[in-house]
């Protein structure tokens, strides 16, 4: 079944799993995370009402309401001065004073402790499988430049793969006005836990989504193109404690556009590695990684990369620093144990390369619908699995 358009432009998130849709959920945060109560673990709470068509923005300060109309007041009291989103139809004509309560039906789920909220944590989309069943795989699937959620949603396959398959569909949107692209610059998104960053920000809404829908914290997967395939790299440097694998189409290798200086700029472009010119070592790439997540020694997810030989934007020579035929002119490369690298060169295609949902999907194991699928901990380049091991969210 096809989700309904809401007039917001997203289609209309049912009031049931049971069936699929798309809303969008934002939590903008400057400076404020250490304004919520609690210890840093305790969760925050908000509310959503069991027949809305789309989330809709409400600015915390509005203690003017009465206590007793809902609880997005009460937690506005609580934590006054932070900006997030909430669900509920009717939000205007709450302000408009035409009506004086919330819809009914209204239920409480729990939002993330404060220690994640770190701003941003951008707007994003998010494809709820069918059935009323837990523990679903989840695949984060960032846009590019000048793109956004909804473009994703309608631009690739995945949710009517996630209907196929039963997984979740996460379409982060990014922060940045200006054009649209993801932060992979910043030394805040190049880092585990960083203060600020947009990697911290899809790894909140990860965790939102496994807390939420009891979503397989072990089946978390990330694909993009472009500035997505960028921010999919970024995301495997800096949390390779909580994605199980990745799929990068025309990307760049992790901190290829770091920041120059203090590392603050966040939307920050680097033409030497656009352009090729950024040349490394094995060993120091790693190194840069590693740098990323200091005093990591667990599991790391395994990575798939796809680039055009005649890529005008994101030059090709990125294709070989970051690492048999699927499809005519083009070459497969597998790598180290277990093909944990898989790599494709695509002869004389440009930097709108195809996406091709289905072998992104299969190198997941996405497509597996029973106990003995690919998971974090499983296999490695280097050695056993490490199952005993757990992710972090």
């Amino acid at each position: 079944m096809s989700p309904r358009r809401a007039d917001s432009g997203l289609p209309r998130h049912a009031a049931s799993t049971q069936h699929s849709g798309v809303y969008a959920l934002q939590v903008d945060m400057p400076h404020a995370a250490a304004a919520i109560p609690g210890n840093g673990d305790d969760l925050i709470l908000f509310t959503s009402s069991g027949d809305i068509a789309r989330f809709v923005e409400a600015a915390l300060g509005l203690g003017k309401w009465e206590q007793e109309m809902n609880e997005v007041v009460r937690l506005a009291e609580e934590a006054r001065g932070i900006s997030l989103t909430f669900a509920y139809d009717g939000i205007k004509m709450l302000q408009q004073g035409k009506m004086t309560e919330l819809p009914s039906h209204t239920r409480r789920y729990p939002f993330l402790g404060k220690k994640a909220l770190q701003k941003p944590i951008s707007t994003f989309g998010l494809y709820a499988v069918k059935g009323d069943g837990t523990n679903h795989p989840v695949l984060v699937s960032p846009h590019w430049c000048h793109g956004d959620a909804m473009a994703v949603y309608n631009g690739s396959h995945f949710a009517s793969l996630a209907d196929k398959y039963g997984f979740i569909v996460i379409y982060p949107d990014s922060p940045n006005a200006a054009d649209k692209c993801r932060d992979v610059s910043s030394a805040g998104t190049l880092t585990h836990q960083g203060q600020t960053g947009d990697s911290l920000g899809i790894v909140s809404m990860v965790a939102w989504t496994i807390k939420r829908y009891a979503a397989d914290a072990c089946r978390v997967f990330v694909t993009g193109v472009s500035s997505g395939a960028m921010m999919t790299n970024v995301l495997l440097g800096a949390y390779p404690d909580v994605f199980a694998a990745g799929t990068a189409f025309t990307g760049v290798p992790f901190g290829c556009f770091a920041a120059p200086g203090d590392g603050s700029e966040r939307d920050y472009w680097s033409d030497v590695c656009a352009t090729g010119e950024v040349m490394h070592t094995p060993a120091e790439w790693r190194a840069f990684v590693r740098a990323a997540y200091p005093g990591y020694e667990g599991w790391r997810p395994k990575v798939q990369v796809f680039h055009g030989t005649a890529d005008q934007v994101l030059n090709y020579t990125n294709f070989g620093e970051e690492e048999n035929a699927p499809y005519p002119n083009w070459t497969r490369y597998v790598y180290g144990k277990d093909g944990w690298f898989e790599a494709y060169s695509a002869l004389n295609v440009t930097h709108d390369i195809a996406n091709h949902e289905d072998v992104a999907v299969a190198w997941f194991d996405l497509t597996c619908t029973t106990g003995a699928c690919f998971r974090w901990g499983q296999g490695g380049p280097r050695g056993p699995s490490l199952l005993n091991e757990t992710p972090a969210l």
